[in-house]
């Protein structure tokens, strides 16, 4: 990022950023269900190097973090942590790139760093803020006039990277090839982007070669579809469709109706030919397909958090076009300071809510006790 291009108040965001994690961080005293499993596979691969089986690259990250920290608490939250500070200093870049504007710039980043889901999930051993960043910086690679082809093929790697985060991540190589074609890209621009598909057949035969199946992460997460009855149930009661309805309405608030007032004069004027806006339609259509799927088949509508779960990694994305409403531009900043107070409000009352109501409920501290018990025994 060239020093002219900077605007030193990102400064302030990431402050304003590190303090969310700090107080989400003390808040979160107890491990929700996924953090667990996410920790416990973590933990095998820093102790014996056992192959990750589901969304791999967050736990071959905190390898680094382990052999620094030892089997602590800090050790498996600093790669959520790390990634939510790039991604809030990254979207003010991805903003500034689209549209030219330090000050639009500096609003996203600052949507972001006041995100609710963002907040409570930068405490949390869980892969949604590290897929943001992957997300932020493919379309960084991207976003401009002409792409080169060293761009294209770093967007392809980050893209990559991004599927190994979780699954949906593959969802980029189809709606940027496709932006490719819109764009009449050349031909080796569309080489150096596909080129990294390579790697993604590579870690399939992988998983082939080590757990006799391919696709581990993608069958983990469908295997939930069949796991009350073994079969794909479409129970279409009306209670259950407004209740789905419900949570559905209530998780897009949750995520972005802080920054509604900010995010609406924008999505009246946005077009597909931007690849943003592309890529952020087809992840919400995919998603909310498997939600209904998902809710069908239990014959319940999964929960609030869990739909927000899904819609949060874009939410960099969407952050990246915001703009100042010149409706109201005398109180556009008094506005962004309490919309960003709401959500950090909501940010940590998740994080103390999430304590009190997760399921199978186990405190960090008994968590690292026994894993770090079980690694005395095993020595």
């Amino acid at each position: 990022m060239r020093l002219k291009t900077f605007d030193w108040k990102i400064f302030i965001v990431l402050a304003i950023s590190v303090a969310n994690f700090l107080a989400s961080y003390y808040l979160n005293t107890n491990m929700i269900i996924d953090e667990r499993t996410y920790a416990v596979q973590s933990y095998y691969f820093y102790r014996d190097r056992t192959l990750p089986e589901i969304y791999p690259l967050l736990s071959i990250l905190t390898v680094g973090p382990l052999t620094l920290f030892g089997v602590e608490k800090q050790a498996f939250l600093t790669v959520p942590f790390v990634a939510t500070l790039l991604t809030v200093a990254l979207t003010y870049h991805l903003s500034k790139k689209q549209f030219g504007s330090k000050a639009r710039g500096l609003l996203a980043s600052t949507l972001v760093a006041c995100n609710p889901v963002v907040i409570w999930l930068s405490a949390k051993h869980m892969t949604e803020n590290l897929f943001a960043l992957f997300l932020v910086l493919t379309f960084l690679m991207i976003i401009g006039k002409d792409v080169t082809y060293r761009q294209a093929f770093f967007a392809g790697t980050f893209s990559f990277l991004a599927y190994l985060c979780r699954y949906p991540g593959l969802l980029l190589f189809p709606v940027i090839t496709i932006w490719l074609i819109q764009k009449k890209a050349r031909l080796r621009v569309f080489l150096a982007y596909l080129f990294p598909v390579t790697f993604v057949v590579m870690y399939w035969a992988v998983n082939w070669f080590v757990f006799r199946r391919p696709l581990t992460t993608e069958t983990y997460s469908f295997g939930t579809l069949l796991a009350k009855s073994g079969t794909i149930n479409l129970n279409l009661s009306l209670p259950l469709l407004g209740n789905m309805a419900y949570k559905v309405t209530a998780a897009f608030i949750l995520v972005f109706g802080y920054a509604a007032i900010f995010l609406l004069p924008q999505a009246r004027k946005m077009k597909l030919a931007n690849p943003v806006a592309l890529f952020t339609i087809a992840y919400i259509v995919v998603h909310l397909g498997y939600y209904t799927l998902l809710s069908l088949s239990w014959s319940f509508a999964w929960s609030i958090d869990h739909v927000a779960r899904y819609l949060v990694p874009i939410s960099p994305l969407v952050m990246s076009l915001s703009s100042f409403t010149p409706r109201v531009h005398r109180f556009n900043y008094v506005l962004l300071l309490l919309l960003c107070f709401a959500g950090i409000v909501m940010g940590l009352y998740l994080t103390n809510y999430s304590n009190m109501h997760s399921q199978v409920p186990i405190s960090w501290e008994d968590f690292i006790k026994d894993i770090s018990g079980l690694l005395e025994r095993i020595q």
